[in-house]
């Protein structure tokens, strides 16, 4: 919500700038610093761009690839033989533009698709690179666009069928996307649907690359599933109400925790996860169309599945079970629901016992896997696991210069509210501050020490445990921070997430004040140097925390915070803005929903700040304009 502009380093030139604003002494001494800057690690460190970014392993296991910037610095495809040791990387891309935005291994032996824009336009064209004569790399354009703002994107490919790709071209309306089959071989494309209603991440293929499913927003906030009729042309579909039948109606309270996932490897069952008459959501199966038979595979116990898209579910590349999923509270906890597989678990669970691996990609055959090892204590790394073997090798850290640097332990804990929710936190100490002798679990230090909170946006999103860089740099300058994860956060239940529906700038901002009495009184935080600060709807809590609470701060940062409610939500549009509105719980179009949302927007009540904020938004931000920042 809101541009960030110039983020890290210049939030940090602001930070000092604020310090020498800042009139009151206690308050400049908790902005200071108070170790010695050589021991300090260096911004650029924590906040620079990986390196390698978007690794993945080709479909035979052969090679690692990855996006890196080329000699004059603009990112471009690499390779590197996977199982070889020593082996350097090459580059395979040589553009010297924009570069390459991201890109796809195909299952066509020695093929990738490349996605890119030019000079950063944001008009996305596709193109495909043959590997298999490395003397004669270039990329060809799969679909030459035809006017303005038409673009192609890369949509779905399947094991079953190698050669084609389903790509996505807004040739007909630039707000949606048609649906093309391509094949590699041929070079030919025949189009598969006609869209002028459903957007792209809400379609779903199987194992032939056949549409099978889509989705539209509905009126009260839920989402409606359709698939094609009994009569449609499955080859051939529209997104004329003709072709399309109601497959299941989503509740607003189950949306955030309901979602279709694959196909069985017959195309006749679908994975869910499925949120009614649940909580936290479950893995589920049913025979295509029937939902009422729902079958469970897998209830969690405390938090929310990982999605797919973020390495929390791993299906088999060919007969396509799921053979662990995810479940995470404080930190993730790997459920393998395939016994072949629990030995590969353990042994990669006990290689680094402080850190905690994923599965993100696998070779066609299954033998190779592509790990990354998640930890609060240093960045992402990275490693080739061979399951023949039964071992894994060492590739790289995404940050290799940060190697043995004493940074801060993120810590969960659950802390009370006033009206007894349970609210899910972590706490990071300074990596240097003595603790108390009488605490056992390390979490007390020997005197309460200055803090910042740090707000999560969303506010449907979370913080969750891992080498975070904003922590890092805070609790290295010497700052506790605390990081709360309030009721409307994602990833604990449709009752959490809904709990803060209508509760922006109320319990939502009760849940941080109690969590930060909760410091005080356990002589964490010392109740006289404490800093709120945030981004998007973390920007707008600080200010109204700022606005509502004013003598428990002694300063705060709103970046890219939207100040105006009405404003915000009356320049959204479709679907957007209905979520908005159950998520503010007021409707703009109505005069009592107007007062509602001007009660709560930080602009109405700028004359209640007694402490210093720093309010930063970008010059060309729609939803935080200058006027109102």
């Amino acid at each position: 919500m809101g541009m960030i502009v110039s983020t890290k380093k210049r939030l940090i030139d602001h930070l000092r700038h604020l310090n020498r604003s800042i009139e009151a002494g206690r308050a400049q001494r908790m902005i200071a610093n108070d170790i010695s800057s050589s021991d300090l690690i260096p911004r650029k460190l924590l906040f620079s761009t990986a390196e390698r970014s978007s690794l993945k392993l080709s479909p035979d296991g052969k090679y690692l690839s990855f996006l890196a910037p080329s000699a004059k610095g603009v990112k471009n495809l690499w390779l590197q033989e996977s199982a070889v040791e020593g082996a350097k990387p090459f580059q395979v891309t040589f553009d010297d533009g924009s570069g390459i935005i991201s890109y796809e291994w195909t299952y066509l032996p020695n093929k990738l698709v490349l996605s890119q824009d030019t000079d950063g336009d944001e008009i996305f064209k596709l193109l495909l690179l043959d590997i298999s004569d490395m003397n004669n790399l270039k990329p060809v354009n799969i679909n030459e666009q035809q006017k303005g703002r038409e673009m192609t994107q890369f949509g779905f490919k399947s094991i079953r069928l190698p050669n084609k790709l389903v790509i996505a071209v807004n040739d007909e309306n630039a707000n949606y996307f048609n649906l093309y089959e391509y094949d590699m071989l041929t070079k030919t494309k025949r189009r598969t649907l006609q869209n002028t209603r459903f957007e792209l991440a809400d379609m779903l293929i199987d194992n032939n690359l056949q549409l099978r499913m889509v989705a539209e927003e509905a009126e009260d906030g839920g989402k409606v599933y359709y698939r094609p009729t009994d009569t449609a042309d499955i080859a051939n579909l529209t997104s004329n109400a003709k072709d399309w039948v109601v497959y299941t109606k989503v509740l607003p309270e189950d949306r955030e925790i309901t979602t279709p996932i694959a196909f069985t490897a017959d195309d006749n069952m679908l994975y869910w996860v499925w949120g009614p008459n649940s909580d936290l959501g479950r893995l589920a199966i049913h025979p295509f169309g029937k939902p009422e038979e729902n079958q469970y595979l897998f209830t969690p116990k405390k938090g929310q599945m990982r999605a797919l898209s973020a390495g929390g579910m791993l299906i088999h590349p060919k007969d396509k079970t799921i053979v662990s999923v995810n479940e995470l509270f404080h930190k993730d906890e790997t459920y393998v629901l395939n016994d072949t597989f629990k030995g590969d678990y353990f042994y990669l669970q006990q290689l680094k016992s402080d850190g905690i691996p994923f599965v993100t990609d696998t070779s066609e055959d299954f033998l190779t896997w592509l790990i990354e090892y998640s930890s609060d204590q240093y960045p992402i790394e990275y490693w080739r696991y061979d399951r023949r073997l039964k071992q894994a090798t060492f590739l790289f850290s995404s940050k290799p210069e940060l190697k043995g640097r004493t940074v801060a332990k993120m810590r969960g804990i659950t802390i009370p509210t006033r009206d007894g929710l349970q609210v899910p936190c972590y706490i990071s100490l300074p990596p240097r501050v003595p603790l108390s002798p009488s605490d056992k679990e390390s979490l007390t230090p020997a005197q309460p020490q200055k803090m910042v909170v740090l707000v999560h946006g969303g506010p449907n999103e979370r913080d969750e445990w891992g080498f975070m860089p904003h922590t890092v740099w805070l609790a290295d300058r010497n700052y506790v921070v605390l990081q709360c994860n309030y009721r409307g956060s994602a990833g604990y239940g449709k009752k959490h997430v809904n709990g803060g529906n209508g509760q922006w700038a109320r319990k939502i901002n009760d849940d941080i004040i109690d969590a930060v009495d909760w410091t005080i009184d356990k002589g964490i935080a010392d109740s006289a140097q404490i800093a709120i600060m945030g981004t998007s709807f973390g920007g707008f809590t600080a200010i109204n925390a700022l606005e509502s609470t004013p003598d428990k701060f002694q300063c705060g940062i709103d970046i890219s915070g939207p100040m105006n409610l009405i404003t915000l939500v009356e320049k959204m549009e479709g679907g957007q803005q209905r979520q908005f509105i159950n998520f503010i719980g007021a409707d703009v179009r109505t005069e009592a929903g107007r007062e509602f949302m001007k009660a709560r927007s930080p602009v109405n009540f700028a004359h209640q700040v007694k402490k210093p904020v720093m309010v930063m938004s970008g010059g060309n931000d729609p939803r935080v304009p200058r006027s109102e920042a």
